[in-house]
């Protein structure tokens, strides 16, 4: 078996990545706390949805993750505006797959 070529990850690399978490969805979520930081920080943004090449690199199959990007431009000071927060948070306390 010959070597993955320099500069590729393989799940050999990360070794508390295991079979059974490439077996769940990842989740990439996304936020920025207002419109303005949104619209004039866009490489912050763009930085973000990259993860979820970063998260298809370490092994995780693309149609396995999920980017929650509805709350750009939410304050974090409260759940209650945040429906992609709320909604990540009760599939995880639940142990729903965030599919």
């Amino acid at each position: 078996m010959g070597e993955a070529p320099r500069g590729t990850v393989t799940i050999m690399n990360y070794p508390k990545i295991k079979p059974t978490h490439l077996g769940r969805h990842a989740v990439v979520y996304l936020r920025q706390s207002t419109m303005k930081q949104v619209h004039e920080h866009r490489e912050s943004t763009q930085r973000q949805y990259a993860l979820s090449q970063r998260a298809t690199d370490l092994g995780w199959p693309s149609d396995t993750v999920n980017v929650i990007d509805e709350d750009l431009g939410q304050s974090g000071t409260s759940a209650q505006w945040r429906p992609g927060f709320k909604r990540l948070a009760e599939d995880v306390s639940h142990r729903r797959d965030t599919g």
